[in-house]
């Protein structure tokens, strides 16, 4: 059987922090509605402008896009693989998606894989507030092209098994 499993990533809160401006909290309860201004501010000891600002989250926005379609296509693998309908190219998509890690070192024998790849990405600038390096934008890059083709891939061998 396959299992996924959640890697944590960091120690920092995951996902897209808002850009500094404005904003309108909205909290519904069945038929009430209440509204509150809500005002993000920039760290006054950072030097980063709104275009920084407004890089990194749209870098992690991508990121964590990316790592939500990959589990839920790992999710749909493992409910194949459970009612014995995952063939072997359903279980070589699954070994492209992942690398499958269980234990903190068995990356020392199975190379990472692309969500391990994803998540790597993503731990690098966590402790910054910063915009993503070039670097950091370069292997985005390389990670989209790799993410594009695969869930192609994907998405054909589901679409074949329904």
């Amino acid at each position: 059987m396959l299992t996924k499993t959640k890697k944590p990533i960091g120690e920092l809160p995951i996902g897209a922090q808002v850009v500094p401006g404005s904003y309108t909290v909205r909290v519904i309860a069945g038929a009430v509605t209440q509204e509150q201004p809500l005002s993000v501010h920039a760290d006054p000891r950072a030097t980063w402008t709104q275009a920084d600002y407004a890089a990194r989250y749209q870098f992690f926005h991508q990121l964590n896009s990316w790592l939500s379609d990959i589990d839920v296509a790992l999710n749909t693998l493992d409910d194949l693989a459970k009612r014995g309908k995952l063939d072997a190219r359903g279980r070589a998509i699954y070994d492209r998606l992942t690398s499958d890690p269980i234990n903190s070192e068995d990356d020392q024998h199975r190379a990472d894989r692309l969500r391990e790849r994803l998540q790597i990405l993503m731990d690098l600038p966590a402790l910054s507030q910063g915009p993503p390096t070039a670097a950091q934008l370069q292997e985005q890059a390389a990670i989209g092209t790799q993410f594009d083709a695969l869930m192609s891939d994907y998405k054909t061998y589901i679409s074949s098994r329904r």
